[in-house]
């Protein structure tokens, strides 16, 4: 009866009310036809005792069988919204059916989701699910969330807010049924993210022109040979004393502080590399080639990820 009940929708607590409600309705009718009956004082209490106890077992039973059965069709609607998920971000079945099927799953296919792809960790897997809201228990629900090649992956109403501790990458907002565009996007952000050891939720614009670095190892391996592999050995300062000047956006007081060295060294550096490798920071051109060099050269190992 229990696993029926479930199935049913009847929460257990209903069930067991229901249950003991008729026990007691049992006792009130025995109590009452008792004297008719001839039956003794001690007969009835022995046969209360064990209808309680007959009782109490069968709801223990009843209650392990609608519990078991709970669980069971939970399962099952888990992974049929995850299912839902990866059709939806992987564009595995026509626009006309994802709409559908994400209606039936509490999403409200009028308005435009944002995807997104996350580093996974299994034993903090419902955390970060949580963070990212996706165990949001507002109607319609904010979003769904489901595992795609190891990655937390899934769509919400809005990007992730707040501290976020683990990479994220966000894609721009689509209707349901084009969500495999917002998918594609999400995904090369962490891809980026990951080549350079970024974290919290970011999108393609946020992380500007690291994406094309992560992703375009030919380029990015010719201006290392260019510009850093002649900086080998007792030139190696140089380079470091470069990537700081870059994140001072060449403000050279400034940079000089961070590397506790006085300007005029920092200075020197700069000529040694120009003199070096023939480049000129002064001109556009070749800081862009030499920030990319760098930035190339940050990707540990030197590896675009797949």
């Amino acid at each position: 009866m229990g696993e029926a009940r479930a199935r049913q929708g009847i929460a257990i607590q209903d069930v067991l009310l229901a249950w003991r409600i008729g026990v007691q309705v049992v006792i009130d009718r025995a109590t009452e036809i008792r004297p008719q009956l001839n039956i003794s004082p001690e007969d009835m209490l022995r046969f209360v005792q064990a209808l309680i106890a007959a009782s109490d077992r069968a709801m223990a039973i009843t209650a392990s069988a609608h519990r078991g059965a709970e669980l069971e069709l939970a399962a099952r609607e888990h992974e049929r919204r995850a299912a839902v998920v990866r059709e939806t971000l992987l564009g595995t079945i026509s626009p006309v059916v994802v709409r559908a099927h994400a209606e039936a799953c509490g999403i409200d296919a009028a308005y435009e989701y944002v995807a997104i792809r996350a580093e996974a960790n299994p034993e903090e897997r419902a955390q970060r699910e949580r963070q990212l809201g996706f165990l949001s228990a507002v109607a319609p629900r904010e979003g769904l969330g489901a595992m795609i090649d190891d990655d937390l992956a899934g769509f919400l109403r809005h990007p992730p807010a707040g501290e976020i501790p683990f990479a994220v990458g966000v894609g721009p907002p689509r209707p349901v049924e084009r969500l495999p565009e917002s998918f594609e996007l999400a995904s090369r952000a962490l891809t980026t993210m990951r080549a350079f050891g970024l974290t919290g939720a970011k999108d393609l614009d946020t992380l500007g022109a690291l994406p094309a670095i992560a992703a375009d190892r030919a380029v990015g391996d010719a201006l290392v040979r260019r510009y850093l592999e002649p900086l080998a050995g007792s030139q190696v300062e140089i380079a470091a004393s470069l990537r700081v000047l870059f994140e001072c956006d060449m403000h050279v007081e400034r940079a000089a502080e961070q590397l506790f060295v006085h300007p005029n060294t920092l200075r020197h550096r700069v000529g040694r590399f120009e003199e070096i490798t023939g480049a000129n920071l002064r001109n556009s051109k070749s800081a862009l080639e030499v920030w990319w060099a760098l930035q190339r050269d940050a990707i540990s190992p030197r590896q675009t990820p797949s």
